[in-house]
């Protein structure tokens, strides 16, 4: 279970509902943890290789952005860690 580059664009969707069920059917929130450090290492990953200003993909890399910074906050959310505004 984990967020993976396909191209240069970052899946996410899928993932986050297998981590989900997979903390439902096992009680087991680490599915979770797991998922939001993939989330973490694979955007950082995205940021560090894509350019998102004045590129030809800006408005897609912007969702992925928006998409990426929900997702962490949900899955932050759902194992009880308060996110932080700013690294």
């Amino acid at each position: 279970i984990g967020v993976r580059l396909v191209g240069s664009e970052m899946c996410i969707r899928d993932s986050w509902y297998d981590a989900v069920l997979a903390a439902h059917d096992t009680s087991f929130p680490h599915f979770i943890s797991n998922w939001a450090y993939h989330l973490a290492t694979t955007y950082t990953a995205f940021n560090r290789d894509c350019r998102i200003i004045d590129s030809d993909a800006q408005a897609s890399r912007i969702c992925i952005n928006h998409a990426s910074l929900v997702a962490m906050h949900e899955a932050l959310r759902l194992i009880g860690v308060e996110p932080v505004e700013r690294m």
